[in-house]
């Protein structure tokens, strides 16, 4: 089944308009995969790659979280869990499933997997943190001023923190002028970024019991590996992996960010927890 990752079905929950982009096709060997996107993101963009091809062996169920009704609206890691609970409801009522979490998704996943161990059957985080600190408010604030002052320059400083110097040192000039183009400004990325220097899951994730991939990026600026390695460490049944990429791994590693999630998805449990899995390192 071709699915239009532009086109998602919405879902009302609350007061908040939910997208659902689902491949519809259930495979009876493997469980269900949802896909929660990162800030102010949506399954297309940070899925693009990687929820088709997951599809093949899997159902697979892309959450574009939607913003609160009011741009100055305040939004909570309850609200976007609440979205994510209310379309595995929508789409898999009573099913277990596997939940992938990519950046402010994997902090929702996390949470979902602390919350419903019922229903979680299976974690990866990739490009998550354990709790906010110094470095990332710092970023989270510049960005903040240069968007109250409704800076060109954001796109620029978005892209350089999103990209490793590798990356960008590679592009073309072409590539590079289209680079900035990609993110999305509104209201959506407004309220998830008044909300990331305020995360701490330092007690939520001891309460996850299923099986866990941390996926961290050894060249991301964003979330560092210190901080996807503190989270590695706070799961009791957890294993690492390591892939040399910036904090935009869907776009530098589309391929290596696939085959982790689908080779943990095919057999959550087949290295024991505390393994450092092999990723790309150079």
């Amino acid at each position: 089944m071709i699915v239009d990752l532009r086109r998602p079905r919405m879902l009302s929950v609350g007061s908040f308009e939910v997208g659902i982009v689902d491949s519809g096709e259930d495979h009876e060997d493997q469980a269900p995969i949802l896909l929660l996107p990162g800030t102010g993101g949506s399954t297309k963009r940070h899925y693009g790659f990687v929820h088709p091809m997951l599809s093949l062996r899997r159902r697979v169920v892309g959450v574009d979280f939607g913003p609160a009704p009011s741009p100055d609206g305040a939004m909570s890691l309850d609200d976007l869990r609440d979205q994510a609970l209310a379309v595995a409801e929508d789409v898999l009522p009573g099913r277990r499933f596997l939940i992938c979490g990519y950046s402010l998704g994997a902090e929702v996943a996390a949470l979902v997997a602390a919350e419903r161990p019922d229903l979680v059957e299976g974690l990866v985080l990739v490009g998550g943190w354990l709790r906010s600190d110094a470095h990332q408010r710092l970023r989270n604030s510049v960005w903040r001023t240069l968007r109250r002052e409704d800076s060109a320059a954001l796109r620029d400083y978005m892209t350089f923190c999103a990209f490793s110097s590798a990356y960008l040192a590679a592009r073309a000039p072409e590539e590079l002028e289209r680079l900035p183009e990609r993110f999305v400004l509104g209201d959506l990325i407004d309220q998830h970024m008044r909300l990331t220097p305020t995360i701490d899951l330092t007690e939520v994730v001891e309460k996850v019991v299923a099986p866990t991939l941390v996926v961290g990026c050894s060249l991301d600026q964003m979330v560092p590996p210190r901080a996807t390695k503190q989270l590695f460490g706070a799961i009791a049944d957890a294993r690492y992996a390591e892939v040399a990429s910036g904090h935009a791994i869907h776009t530098e590693r589309p391929a290596e960010m696939l085959r982790l999630v689908e080779q943990f998805a095919s057999e959550p449990t087949g290295t024991p927890a505390g393994s450092i899995l092999r990723g790309i390192t150079a």
